[in-house]
């Protein structure tokens, strides 16, 4: 026998001591272990009323006679922890028994599986649904502007976070900036524009928008275009290091804040009308926004 559901699965109102229990059910051998940083993320998220309905699951091993919990222990110790728990709090209850703990193990390897779970990507589509206008947009320029407007709102850190709700936090800020975004979709292709459809110069694009927007409108173009006849005009030496920086492959949140910063700098150069420098320091403060 693999598994055996015992009953079918039950909805279980929210205590302190019910979350307490869970949490001290024998865990299976090499369970992952316990992060508090998952556990503060849980536990703001139930205090702010955010948290959905939890699944929490226990497997009776016939082999050795206990009952293991197989998931909800991030949860189950989130609710013993924090000082409120909510009226509507639930989890529901799954209960199943196994011969051996192999089975135990192959139960437990049955939650949280990477490939059901909605990507990133995915969510993103989902938030760009529920607005007609954005129909259209191209599913990488939504991506990008999510992740240059968060760049933006962070005040130049990048930020991953797998356990919160960060993504979908994200996706509904772009909802309040849609004129930015059908912008980027309307001037800048996936495919001809790779080296600006970058999170990092987006969010400079975002930055300069939010600054002056016939300004940013005349930047950028000229950037793409690199129309200006001075090869050391502030938009002229910016198109060259985008170029030379997508060449090298440059990927993950340090890429991203180099990126912007050398934006900013071009942009606050053109701004101010005075020859431009793109020089990066990783310990430097992000330049503000002129």
């Amino acid at each position: 026998m693999y598994y055996k559901q015992i009953r079918a699965p039950r909805p279980l109102k929210i205590t302190t001591e019910l979350a307490k229990q869970h949490a001290q059910l024998p865990n299976i051998r090499n369970d992952r272990m316990l992060k508090q940083e998952r556990i503060d993320a849980y536990k703001s998220m139930i205090s702010s009323g955010t948290m959905r309905p939890v699944t929490w699951a226990t497997a009776r091993c016939v082999e050795t006679g206990e009952t293991y919990r197989v998931n909800g222990q991030h949860t189950a110790h989130a609710y013993m922890q924090v000082q409120a728990i909510p009226a509507d709090s639930y989890a529901m209850l799954e209960e199943y028994v196994c011969d051996t703990l192999d089975d135990v193990a192959r139960l437990y390897q049955t939650f949280d599986v990477k490939s059901s779970a909605r990507t990133q990507s995915e969510i993103y589509k989902a938030f760009a649904g529920t607005s007609d206008r954005l129909v259209d947009v191209q599913a990488k320029i939504i991506e990008k502007c999510i992740g240059g407007i968060a760049v933006v709102r962070g005040g130049g850190r990048v930020i991953y976070d797998r356990f919160t709700n960060t993504t979908a936090d994200k996706a509904t800020e772009m909802l309040n900036h849609i004129d930015f975004v059908l912008w980027v979709n309307d001037n800048f292709k996936a495919g001809q524009n790779s080296h600006m459809v970058r999170v990092g110069c987006i969010a400079a694009m975002f930055a300069s928008w939010q600054k002056c927007q016939r300004d940013c409108k005349v930047f950028w173009l000229e950037v793409r275009d690199e129309t200006n006849t001075s090869p050391e005009h502030a938009t002229r030496k910016l198109s060259r290091f985008l170029m030379k920086f997508t060449a090298n492959a440059k990927a993950g949140r340090d890429a991203i804040r180099h990126e912007y910063v050398a934006c900013l700098q071009a942009w606050n150069s053109y701004r101010k009308k005075k020859p431009v420098r793109i020089c990066y320091l990783p310990t430097a403060e992000v330049p503000a926004v002129s």
